[in-house]
């Protein structure tokens, strides 16, 4: 036989054993699989980043105090607090 013959008749049979075993299914799920998998890492990554400048505005004394205002309706020193008695 020609070695360009045996090659195609090899080439073949390889070719039908992936189909008829399923691996060429199971290649292409793998490969959605770890396209999810690595948006999910993306998206886990700019989260992290997110949360990684929330701790350094934490340290801050003007956010934390901007955020006590906000958040807890606390005064500062030079607001004027009116206090309505309920009738």
């Amino acid at each position: 036989m020609q070695p360009r013959r045996v090659f195609l008749l090899t080439g073949l049979g390889v070719v039908a054993y992936l189909l008829l075993s399923g691996s060429f299914l199971n290649i292409y799920k793998l490969s959605k699989t770890r396209d999810k998998i690595q948006g999910q890492v993306q998206s886990l990554q700019m989260e992290s980043e997110d949360l990684k400048a929330q701790i350094r505005l934490s340290k801050d004394p003007q956010f934390l105090e901007s955020q006590a205002v906000d958040r807890l309706d606390l005064a500062e020193e030079s607001d004027l607090v009116f206090v309505f008695p309920e009738f």
